[in-house]
């Protein structure tokens, strides 16, 4: 005899909870596919902004523009739970001692835009920070891998102690001017403001009714 057989020639009574379990089982599994299926679209979307060349070209950038772009948009739309797995590989990635600057740029770009400044910790380190604007300052340009640093990324790791190390770095810019450098102090520009104001204003961002520092 089959078990819905057996079921049937039950009485109510006893079929009853029977039912209740496997309709739960069914719910449960469900619910463990649905969570997991996030979870898989946030891992692809990773690893499309994981290793990219150092410049993308013709048919490659034609290839892997669409994708990374769609990647930002899982990201970003995942909200908290995408900021969490981009941080989540950053930080992986520097227990293995492993670079890939241009992820991490890429996932302090995206972690911003979710959450602003609060989600772009362990982005940029402070060592890397002082590395960046220590060459920037002796030889007047950004560095690779850092040539596509924003203010973001600038202010994940630099506090009102480094604005000497900014402002350095931003005169180093001027050495060799040109309309290429103008982005580049502008995003130095934003980090110095910020930081400066941050130390009198409660918010930095807030021009009109300051709310002073107590």
């Amino acid at each position: 005899m089959t078990t819905v057989r057996r079921m049937q020639a039950m009485p109510i009574h006893l079929r009853l909870p029977i039912l209740i379990v496997f309709a739960a089982c069914g719910t449960v599994e469900r619910q463990q596919i649905a969570e997991a299926e996030p979870r898989v679209d946030l891992q692809q979307a990773i690893a499309e902004m994981r290793n990219l060349p150092q410049k993308l070209e013709g048919a490659e950038a034609a290839e892997r523009g669409p994708r990374i772009q769609k990647a930002w948009d899982t990201l970003i739309a995942a909200k908290d739970a995408g900021a969490e797995a981009l941080l989540a590989e950053a930080r992986q990635l520097a227990a293995d001692g492993e670079r890939d600057d241009r992820f991490r740029l890429g996932a302090g770009a995206v972690a911003w835009r979710i959450g602003g400044l609060a989600r772009v910790d362990d982005i940029l380190t402070r060592d890397e920070l002082r590395e960046l604007c220590a060459a920037t300052a002796e030889r007047g340009r950004i560095p690779e891998p850092f040539e596509c640093v924003q203010a973001r990324h600038l202010l994940a790791a630099a506090t009102a102690a480094d604005l000497a190390l900014l402002i350095d770095a931003r005169g180093g810019l001027y050495q060799n001017f040109s309309d290429e450098q103008i982005e580049a102090v502008e995003q130095f520009e934003r980090a110095l403001l910020w930081l400066v104001r941050a130390q009198y204003r409660v918010d930095p961002d807030v021009c009109e009714q300051v709310q002073r520092r107590s």
